[in-house]
């Protein structure tokens, strides 16, 4: 059974995502997905059920970078206007996840370079980890659990493609 490290930088606190989380035709379907993504150069929309999000992912050596989007439709006219009024095509940031499968130093330097948490010290979690920062706008999102499951779904998927890969 497959296990993940979850930390969302806002939290502080790591939880286990198993692999069983998921049915295996999640999990297919989000590796298909996964694979096309990763060899799109540009934003791809999310699989159902997100209408309207959409998805900007990067793979190094450290791993998967992912920046999600979402549509105008899922927030409050006085948050649009508080972001510029203007919407771009791709939506509005949500988040911006990364996964490292393994030795995720450099990735994990990203994540937390820039990101304040006073004097509070996050550390590493052991790999594979995923470590999430929601932006201001996450707060709107009408279900930000199925999000966070989104997350953990790529970073099984990633580990599966790994798995192919080898």
């Amino acid at each position: 059974m497959s296990k993940i490290n979850y930390l969302n930088l806002d939290a502080g606190e790591p939880v286990t995502s198993i692999r069983d989380e998921f049915s295996e035709k999640m999990l297919f379907d989000m590796t298909a997905w996964l694979a096309a993504a990763l060899k799109n150069k540009g934003f791809i929309p999310l699989p159902p059920p997100f209408s309207g999000y959409n998805a900007l992912i990067s793979r190094g050596e450290d791993g998967l970078v992912c920046s999600v989007y979402g549509p105008e439709k899922i927030m409050p006219p006085e948050a649009v206007t508080r972001a510029g009024g203007e919407v771009p095509e791709e939506g509005l940031s949500l988040l911006i996840f990364g996964v490292a499968p393994e030795k995720g130093e450099s990735l994990w330097n990203l994540f937390i370079q820039g990101f304040y948490v006073g004097e509070q010290i996050i550390r590493m979690p052991s790999e594979p980890w995923i470590t999430m920062i929601p932006y201001q706008m996450f707060r709107y999102a009408p279900d930000p659990g199925l999000l966070v499951a989104f997350q953990k779904c790529v970073a099984h998927s990633l580990l599966d493609l790994d798995k192919k890969s080898r």
